[in-house]
């Protein structure tokens, strides 16, 4: 049985193995960062699971390489190339690195993978890149005035402002005109899945001059007020 703590302490960063190689004591530690491209966690049923993952695949005096596997993101793993730093030079601090002891001497014949700790890893993702018509367009957010919504940026972000004839000012043309015949007259059916009646009440500065009921559907009823 494995003496947990003394082995851990031991093989950092690698994982404990049955034999370990001599030259395990004399690598101290592996920080490994990788940008993956910008996607969505599309397999999300990849969660539970040991789906980050890191090996040491190659080695020689002056550097290793890694293979890492991040299912989340994408099936095929990724290689990078560490440098080896010796830890009375000091390491770098923004760049990968393998700290090694002054009498670390790679294996004459490196063979196999030797699976990592995961807290070497550091993993990260490009930013997203927008295409139009298979065009890549400046990656950028930007908020524009809509009808009656004013944008402005303040100290804590950007503020939208709504009110009557603010930022655009009121519809020149009648929105419903873009409906098909197939929309038009079927109303509100429910609002996030509730029915029954909806009050909705303005304060400063929406203004409904006369309150009105109206039967919006069969099944949704909107009673409108005045700001007080």
């Amino acid at each position: 049985m494995l003496d947990s703590l003394k082995d851990l302490y031991i093989s950092h960063p690698f994982l404990p193995v049955a034999d370990a190689p001599e030259w395990f004591s004399h690598i101290k530690d592996i920080r490994c960062v990788v940008t993956f491209d910008a996607a969505n966690n599309i397999l999300q049923y990849k969660k539970n699971g040991n789906y980050v993952r890191a090996w040491l695949v190659g080695l020689t005096n002056i550097s290793a390489t890694i293979k890492i596997r991040c299912k989340q993101l994408q099936d095929a793993p990724k290689y990078i190339e560490v440098l080896r730093a010796v830890w009375t030079d000091g390491v770098q601090s923004t760049e990968n690195y393998m700290l090694t002891d002054s009498d670390y001497t790679a294996p004459a014949n490196f063979s196999g993978e030797y699976e990592l700790n995961p807290d070497v890893l550091v993993i990260m993702q490009k930013a997203p890149v927008i295409y139009k018509d298979d065009i890549k367009l400046p990656v950028g957010l930007e908020f524009v005035d809509g009808h009656n919504v004013a944008v402005s940026k303040n100290d804590n972000g950007v503020l939208l402002y709504g009110a009557a004839d603010a930022g655009s000012g009121t519809y020149t043309t009648d929105p419903l005109g873009v409906l098909g015949d197939h929309q038009r007259g079927l109303g509100a059916k429910n609002i996030n899945g509730m029915s029954g009646s909806v009050w909705l009440k303005g304060t400063f500065p929406v203004v409904a001059p006369n309150p009105t009921f109206t039967d919006a559907s069969p099944t949704i009823s909107i009673m409108v007020e005045d700001v007080e």
